[in-house]
């Protein structure tokens, strides 16, 4: 018990100095009680820092994404101008169309039997014009609404992204996305042609674009190399020379964010096309020009003799000469029906009218230049020779 009391420790009444032994209930009710007021302070401290973060994470947010929305009400601007100048020049339009129309209805009164043997002929391949008309119409609709899409999907990954530069601020990830958004670019602006992107971690440039011409052909390959940095380096030429003779590409460009001092837009350098970021698209179009004017000129330049063989065969042959008369059936037909329906119809069908005989004028003129290049060996059409005088 003597032992006991020795070791119990005690602490001093600040008033009458009287020893005061500390039990064990009594500690452990003053470490419960300093524990749970530790405890409280770092809950607090903890939520507050939390709301900061919350603060500051909503703020970057909105920012991003009223520049976002902003970008999207300019966009929808243009789009508005322009449709309201295409609104107007179909008022134009539409108003030269009915001076057109007085001055063809005067003419008509003199040629009403020629243009009624002509007209009842044209309600036939009338509803094959109407269709392909509508199925044009429709199809430019959806092409300017697949446009749309695409936009609005590449300002919601550009939104997507920065809310990822927000939350990670590595370089690494900064670069990924400069090159991911630089792809999509790529697939906007040029639709039919093949764009590859190389895998993150994989030797090689970033992507490889395959320029391809209006009949699916690959004509040529362009190598992309994206960088992300705050300092240029000559050192990347070099290396993106070497993977352009790996990948066996036509042409090599390095987009970087930070140009040479002496290179204020674009140019070439080491055999390398070095560009910023606002120049790159406009090169990428110049350079796939390129591309296409040499592939044009190398196949124009090969068979030279034996394609004008080929064609001077086929335009003195029979099955030329019934083509162009299906054409010229058809126009005669289609005008010889359309006078049925002008009374109630002569607003809609009218400038279909000239199309028709635009088509026909065309095909004449298509006939007697061939014809004239193979010195008038072409087989004679009737429809398209002067009718006999009729005897008086």
């Amino acid at each position: 018990m003597a032992a006991h009391d020795v070791t119990q420790q005690v602490i001093r009444c600040p008033e009458c100095n009287a020893p005061i032994p500390l039990t064990e209930a009594l500690t452990a009710s003053l470490r419960d009680r300093l524990a749970g007021e530790h405890e409280r302070q770092l809950q607090q401290r903890l939520r507050s820092q939390k709301d900061e973060y919350e603060l500051r994470l909503a703020a970057e947010r909105d920012r991003v994404l009223a520049g976002a929305l902003e970008q999207d009400a300019v966009a929808r601007q243009a789009q508005a101008e322009e449709l309201a100048a295409r609104r107007e020049e179909v008022g134009r339009l539409r108003e030269n169309e009915l001076a057109l129309l007085r001055q063809k209805r005067d003419l008509e009164r003199d040629q009403a039997t020629v243009a009624l043997d002509v007209e009842r002929r044209l309600a036939t391949a009338r509803q094959e014009l109407e269709a392909e008309v509508q199925n044009r119409v429709l199809e430019e609709h959806r092409l300017k609404d697949l446009e749309k899409d695409r936009q609005l999907q590449h300002m919601r990954e550009q939104v997507d992204a920065l809310s990822r530069q927000a939350h990670q601020g590595s370089q690494q990830l900064q670069g990924e996305v400069l090159e991911v958004d630089f792809e999509a670019q790529l697939r906007v602006a040029f639709p039919n042609d093949r764009i590859e992107g190389v895998a993150t971690g994989a030797r090689g440039a970033d992507v490889l674009q395959t320029v391809t011409d209006a009949r699916s052909r690959a004509i040529g390959t362009i190598l992309w190399e994206v960088k992300n940095t705050k300092a240029y380096s000559e050192g990347w030429l070099s290396k993106l020379r070497q993977d352009q003779r790996a990948k066996h590409a036509d042409l090599a460009v390095l987009v970087t964010v930070a140009l040479p001092r002496d290179i204020p837009h674009f140019a070439e350098r080491g055999k390398v096309w070095v560009t910023g970021l606002l120049t790159a698209l406009p090169l990428a179009a110049a350079l796939r020009g390129g591309l296409l004017e040499i592939a044009r000129a190398r196949l124009a330049a090969e068979g030279q003799g034996e394609k004008q063989a080929a064609l001077y065969e086929y335009a003195s042959g029979k099955a030329f000469r019934q083509r162009v008369e299906a054409v010229v059936e058809a126009a005669a037909m289609i005008l010889q029906e359309l006078h049925k329906e002008r009374t109630a119809l002569e607003r809609q069908w009218a400038s279909r009218e000239q199309h028709v005989h635009g088509l026909v004028r065309a095909v004449a003129g298509l006939y007697g230049d061939v014809d004239g290049i193979v010195g008038g060996s072409l087989q004679r059409i009737p429809r398209l020779e002067l009718e006999p005088p009729k005897a008086a």
